[in-house]
């Protein structure tokens, strides 16, 4: 049997080991910050199993591929374990209970439509306020120029930079940052007017 200490200070060990730890990285599960860590955990494993080396098996350099190899292959099954929230078990907002106005409620009870916007960034709207909405929009689209108009519509389908970059608003040329805020601004003022507040 070899000593760990050959694997370890093997330069063909070390190879293979760079070489694995670069293809786990370019994996989804890894990155690249985590190279360092691999090396050195394959390392560690193959210290592990370097008493099971038998030389009338196999030569060192085989062993070592094939510990590294195991090692891969259990990395990416625990990083695909971890992602799928394997070991997480399901909780449930109907266990959880709270008290409101002195009474114990189950969590579920006491959420409505307007927290799950919340938590998720939105903002809750009725139907008539969307009606309102909808017209003011109209009413200050009308008010504004044709090429407002065009720009508006540029701005709300590829944001500012992309509406930037519509040569056909700006007589062929990309527009300045300068000239396309200037008139980004412009528009604001008009939707303002009409009660609608823009990012």
């Amino acid at each position: 049997m070899a000593p760990s200490h050959e694997f370890h200070s093997d330069p063909s060990v070390r190879t293979i080991i760079k070489k694995k730890a670069r293809q786990l990285c370019r994996r989804s599960e890894c990155s690249r910050s985590d190279f360092d860590d691999l090396c050195q955990e394959m390392y560690l494993h193959l210290l592990r199993k370097a008493h099971l080396f038998d030389p009338a098996r196999a030569c060192p350099m085989a062993f070592a591929q094939q510990a590294i190899n195991s090692y891969a292959a259990m990395h990416l099954r625990a990083a695909r374990r971890t992602k799928r929230r394997g070991r997480n078990e399901a909780i449930s907002i109907d266990g959880i209970h709270i008290v409101v106005s002195g009474i114990k409620v189950p969590l579920a009870d006491a959420l409505d439509e307007g927290d799950q916007l919340r938590s998720r960034g939105g903002e809750r709207i009725t139907a008539i306020e969307r009606i309102d909405l909808r017209d003011a929009i109209c009413a200050a689209i009308r008010a504004m120029t044709p090429e407002q108009q065009r720009l508006f519509v540029a701005v709300c389908r590829h944001r500012i930079r992309g509406a930037r970059r519509q040569r056909d608003l700006w007589n062929g040329r990309m527009a300045s940052f300068r000239r396309i805020h200037a008139a980004v601004d412009e528009l604001r003022e008009i939707l303002a007017k009409f009660g609608i507040s823009s990012p």
